[in-house]
């Protein structure tokens, strides 16, 4: 069993994890990645458990993840992050943002893992945060090789989250662009692209994006094609959650949370069987995914996923 790693708040790479580029591919598409493994083994030749780290709507890989892939790796995981395709450094059209693609591509993460010689693939697990963790629910419930699955601040139905959180002019105002973008495709057969922003109208969401820079650098405005805003409205996970059984499920929410209201935790935690976790955290939902919050985030996963990825 490898000790936990400190909850101490890092804003320095962890000397005791190796961040090394890598790829794969998906759906024809390159997936660029990094994998986060331990500095030094203490079980050298050994194979560890794979962690595959699923990213939020708009997230790249430098952004958001690190510190997850940071601490998995220190806690003994081999833990793999990457760009969706479309997305970052990955291949794929700009700006196609297809959560059914995505999970495709967190399936082939797992298929990257398992052919590793230092992972053991019956000890695969999914961990997600946002639209990441309704991607590791899908993901999970189509694989039987995810051995055990963690969320935190995810969502059962995305078309209830934009209901419930935008503004009735906000809403009109999506409504009205999926509408007249469906009408161009028929005649065009190409689709608008938009600001993630429309759907992720809140204060929360506005000050992660202005902090986002520090990580990620300069980059042109990310922007979502509007046939990708119409797929994601019809984003039901809470359906298949259920699927998931008899593998282990965390559902990790938050009350304060601006962006994903705990009900959609809650909803998740209700359609899923046992056996299965409901835990609350006292913080915002980007918050979660920086440090010290990343830290008390990740440990509740690793405490979670230890019987699966170390067994006795």
């Amino acid at each position: 069993m490898y000790a936990n790693p400190s909850q101490t708040a890092r804003t320095a790479p962890d000397p005791r994890v190796t961040a090394t580029p890598a790829e794969f591919y998906s759906g024809g598409n390159r997936i660029a990645a990094v994998v986060y493994t331990p500095t030094t083994d203490t079980l050298p030749g050994s194979q560890r458990p794979g962690v595959v780290v699923c990213n939020g709507m708009r997230g790249v890989k430098e952004w958001i993840v690190p510190p997850f892939g940071e601490y998995f790796a220190a806690a003994g995981y081999t833990a793999v992050v990457f760009d969706h395709r479309g997305l970052g450094e990955s291949d794929g059209e700009r700006g196609r943002v297809i959560p059914q693609e995505q999970v495709e591509d967190v399936r082939n993460a797992i298929t990257f893992l398992a052919e590793r010689d230092d992972v053991d693939a019956e000890r695969i697990v999914l961990w997600g945060t946002s639209f990441g963790g309704a991607n590791a629910i899908s993901a999970a419930a189509a694989d039987s090789r995810a051995k055990a699955v963690v969320t935190q601040v995810a969502f059962g139905d995305w078309g209830r989250v934009m209901r419930e959180t935008l503004s009735e002019p906000a809403y009109r105002t999506l409504i009205a662009e999926i509408d007249a973008d469906r009408s161009e495709r028929i005649r065009t057969g190409k689709s608008k692209h938009v600001s993630p922003d429309l759907m992720l109208d809140n204060d929360e969401s506005r000050a992660a994006k202005k902090r986002s820079a520090r990580d990620t650098g300069q980059r042109p405005e990310l922007t979502f094609t509007v046939e990708s805003v119409e797929r994601s409205f019809d984003y039901r996970p809470e359906l298949v959650a259920a699927q998931i059984a008899p593998r282990p499920l965390l559902v990790i929410g938050s009350a304060v949370d601006q962006v994903i209201p705990f009900s959609e935790c809650q909803s998740l935690y209700d359609h899923a069987l046992e056996p299965k976790e409901l835990q609350s955290m006292n913080i915002g939902h980007y918050d979660i995914c920086e440090p010290p919050g990343s830290d008390d985030a990740a440990q509740i996963a690793v405490d979670f996923f230890a019987p699966v990825a170390f067994p006795d």
